[in-house]
Parts: C-alpha cells; structure tokens; sequence
C-alpha cells in the first residue's frame, strides 16, 4: 500500500496519532485491541477514524491478495526453472561444470527466498482479514 494515510484517534484530552494505517497490521493483537477498544469507548469523538478503518481493511485485504497471488506465480516460475536446472546438471551428472552447478546453488537459493516472501505474503493477507474480523466484532459489539 503506498499511500500513507494518518490515523487520529481521540479520547477526552488524550489523543493518539498513527502516522501510517497500514503499520496497524504490524500491531500485536492484544494492543490492537486495546486501542480499538479506546476508540470504541469513545466512539463519538473518533467516528471518522472508524469509517477511515471500515474502508481501509477491504482495500488492505484486497491489496495483499494480489501480493500473494503475486508471489505464488513467482514462485511457481522459479521452482520450473529451477528444475530445468537441476535436470540439466543431473543429466550431465558428474560431467556438468561448475557454472552449471553454481546456477543450481543460485537458483535453489532464489526460490527459498520467493518461498520466504510467499509465506510472509499469505501470512500478511490472514493477518489482514483477521483485524476485519476483530474489527467488525467489536463495532458489532460497541453498537457502531
């Protein structure tokens, strides 16, 4: 998500400020929920905050669901080429020269690391609709 948008939330003289919306996914769930605990306890005062969060969390969930989608086709490319690779050096068995082998050591490496942003990705896309769940729960439960 590249914009940044500021989120203020407000309670009598107390009032937090998160500068980018998008670091709420990077929250624990226990603070998450006490911040938007506060906000809810103080719904009127942060209405604006609550519709920016109702219309931030489908986009969030949408945009890190192309972002997997994204890594997995990544991924799936990577591990084919690798295989050619590996077919390719294994056919040439102990003929194959050491080019050969450092692009197999090379490309065995990249698709650990587009497994690795894979993973992260999927975990970030359920981390997302799970703050929707939380969310909705708790408006659903402060009448909002």
């Amino acid at each position: 998500m590249s914009n940044t948008q500021r989120l203020v939330i407000r309670g009598g003289t107390s009032v937090t400020t998160i500068f980018d919306i998008n670091s709420l996914l990077d929250f624990t769930y226990v603070n998450l929920r006490k911040l938007w605990r506060f906000m809810f306890n103080n719904a009127w005062e942060n209405r604006e905050s609550i519709t920016q969060i109702r219309e931030w969390l489908p986009q969030a969930i949408a945009e890190n669901e192309k972002r997997q989608a994204a890594y997995k086709i990544a991924l799936a490319a990577q591990r084919s080429e690798t295989e050619s690779i590996r077919r390719s050096v294994e056919a040439y068995g102990s003929m194959a020269t050491e080019t050969q082998r450092k692009r197999l050591k090379e490309s065995i490496r990249y698709v650990k690391a587009a497994e690795s942003r894979a993973k992260s990705a999927k975990a970030r896309y359920e981390r997302a609709e799970k703050l929707l769940s939380i969310f909705t729960d708790m408006a659903t439960k402060a009448g909002v």
